[in-house]
Protein backbone atom coordinates (compact mmCIF):
# COMPACT_ATOMS: atom_id res chain seq x y z
CA UNK A 1 0.00 0.00 0.00
CA UNK A 2 1.21 3.73 -0.48
CA UNK A 3 2.67 5.17 2.48
CA UNK A 4 0.10 8.15 2.53
CA UNK A 5 -2.60 5.56 3.82
CA UNK A 6 -0.77 5.48 7.30
CA UNK A 7 -0.34 9.37 7.67
CA UNK A 8 -1.56 9.55 11.36
CA UNK A 9 -1.30 6.00 12.57
CA UNK A 10 1.48 4.22 14.32
CA UNK A 11 3.50 2.22 11.55
CA UNK A 12 6.90 0.60 11.22
CA UNK A 13 7.94 -0.76 7.54
CA UNK A 14 10.88 -3.04 7.86
CA UNK A 15 12.41 -4.57 4.47
CA UNK A 16 14.28 -8.01 5.06
CA UNK A 17 16.68 -8.91 2.80
CA UNK A 18 15.50 -11.42 0.29
CA UNK A 19 16.72 -11.79 -3.22
CA UNK A 20 14.77 -11.72 -6.32
CA UNK A 21 14.12 -15.37 -6.23
CA UNK A 22 12.91 -15.71 -3.23
CA UNK A 23 10.92 -12.48 -3.18
CA UNK A 24 8.89 -13.67 -5.94
CA UNK A 25 8.33 -16.91 -4.34
CA UNK A 26 7.04 -15.75 -1.31
CA UNK A 27 4.50 -13.39 -2.83
CA UNK A 28 3.27 -16.35 -5.60
CA UNK A 29 3.28 -19.37 -2.23
CA UNK A 30 1.87 -16.16 0.27
CA UNK A 31 -1.47 -15.44 -1.98
CA UNK A 32 -2.13 -18.71 -2.39
CA UNK A 33 -1.91 -19.85 1.00
CA UNK A 34 -3.35 -16.59 1.75
CA UNK A 35 -6.53 -17.31 -0.36
CA UNK A 36 -6.99 -21.07 1.69
CA UNK A 37 -8.05 -19.49 4.77
CA UNK A 38 -7.16 -17.72 7.87
CA UNK A 39 -6.24 -19.43 11.71
CA UNK A 40 -8.95 -17.63 13.90
CA UNK A 41 -8.38 -19.85 16.63
CA UNK A 42 -4.74 -18.72 17.14
CA UNK A 43 -5.93 -15.45 17.86
CA UNK A 44 -7.10 -16.74 21.19
CA UNK A 45 -4.26 -18.30 22.24
CA UNK A 46 -2.73 -14.97 21.17
CA UNK A 47 -4.83 -13.64 24.26
CA UNK A 48 -3.95 -16.42 26.78
CA UNK A 49 -0.60 -15.48 26.53
CA UNK A 50 -1.19 -11.61 26.46
CA UNK A 51 -3.10 -12.37 29.40
CA UNK A 52 -0.38 -14.70 30.83
CA UNK A 53 2.35 -12.47 30.35
CA UNK A 54 0.74 -9.49 31.62
CA UNK A 55 -0.23 -11.46 35.18
CA UNK A 56 3.24 -13.14 35.49
CA UNK A 57 4.45 -9.79 34.85
CA UNK A 58 2.84 -8.21 37.70
CA UNK A 59 5.35 -10.45 39.73
CA UNK A 60 8.53 -9.61 38.54
CA UNK A 61 8.84 -11.98 35.21
CA UNK A 62 10.38 -9.44 32.14
CA UNK A 63 9.97 -12.21 29.60
CA UNK A 64 6.44 -12.65 27.61
CA UNK A 65 4.60 -15.62 28.09
CA UNK A 66 4.62 -18.03 24.58
CA UNK A 67 2.95 -21.21 26.38
CA UNK A 68 -0.35 -21.44 24.40
CA UNK A 69 0.93 -20.65 21.14
CA UNK A 70 3.90 -22.95 21.15
CA UNK A 71 2.00 -25.66 22.92
CA UNK A 72 -1.76 -25.91 21.83
CA UNK A 73 -0.62 -27.60 18.06
CA UNK A 74 -4.44 -28.13 17.70
CA UNK A 75 -4.61 -24.64 16.55
CA UNK A 76 -1.43 -25.40 13.54
CA UNK A 77 -2.93 -22.61 11.20
CA UNK A 78 -0.13 -19.30 11.21
CA UNK A 79 -2.01 -15.95 12.05
CA UNK A 80 -0.82 -12.37 10.99
CA UNK A 81 2.99 -12.20 11.96
CA UNK A 82 2.83 -15.99 12.24
CA UNK A 83 2.03 -16.23 8.79
CA UNK A 84 4.70 -14.04 7.79
CA UNK A 85 7.83 -15.84 9.69
CA UNK A 86 5.89 -19.17 8.53
CA UNK A 87 6.12 -17.82 5.16
CA UNK A 88 9.80 -16.95 5.01
CA UNK A 89 10.91 -19.89 6.87
CA UNK A 90 8.83 -22.35 4.06
CA UNK A 91 9.29 -20.08 0.81
CA UNK A 92 12.56 -18.47 0.96
CA UNK A 93 16.44 -19.15 2.21
CA UNK A 94 16.35 -16.44 4.87
CA UNK A 95 15.65 -17.39 8.50
CA UNK A 96 14.45 -14.89 11.05
CA UNK A 97 16.76 -16.18 14.33
CA UNK A 98 15.83 -15.03 17.84
CA UNK A 99 19.49 -12.93 19.86
CA UNK A 100 20.75 -16.57 20.61
CA UNK A 101 20.97 -17.10 16.86
CA UNK A 102 18.55 -19.48 16.81
CA UNK A 103 15.82 -19.99 13.83
CA UNK A 104 12.49 -18.64 15.46
CA UNK A 105 9.73 -21.18 16.06
CA UNK A 106 6.63 -19.34 13.58
CA UNK A 107 4.09 -20.56 16.53
CA UNK A 108 5.61 -18.09 19.32
CA UNK A 109 5.81 -14.99 17.03
CA UNK A 110 3.18 -12.55 18.29
CA UNK A 111 3.42 -8.36 16.04
CA UNK A 112 5.42 -6.92 19.41
CA UNK A 113 7.83 -9.86 19.35
CA UNK A 114 8.08 -9.62 15.64
CA UNK A 115 9.52 -6.29 15.52
CA UNK A 116 11.80 -7.16 18.28
CA UNK A 117 13.28 -9.78 15.77
CA UNK A 118 13.32 -7.57 13.18
CA UNK A 119 15.29 -5.17 15.45
CA UNK A 120 18.18 -7.60 15.89
CA UNK A 121 21.06 -6.46 14.14
CA UNK A 122 21.67 -10.19 13.08
CA UNK A 123 18.89 -10.36 10.78
CA UNK A 124 20.13 -7.77 8.66
CA UNK A 125 16.05 -5.97 8.40
CA UNK A 126 16.35 -1.94 7.59
CA UNK A 127 13.46 0.00 8.56
CA UNK A 128 12.34 2.06 5.45
CA UNK A 129 9.20 3.69 7.00
CA UNK A 130 7.91 4.77 10.18
CA UNK A 131 5.12 7.30 11.35
CA UNK A 132 3.61 7.93 14.54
Amino acid sequence: NNFSKYEGKDVAVYRIPLNRKDRENFRINMLQRASQGYGWANILMFGLDAITTKITSLFGRKKPVFFFTKHAKIFNIPVCSQLIIWGIHKFTSYELKKESGEKVNWRIVSPDYFEDLLKIKHNRARLIFESE
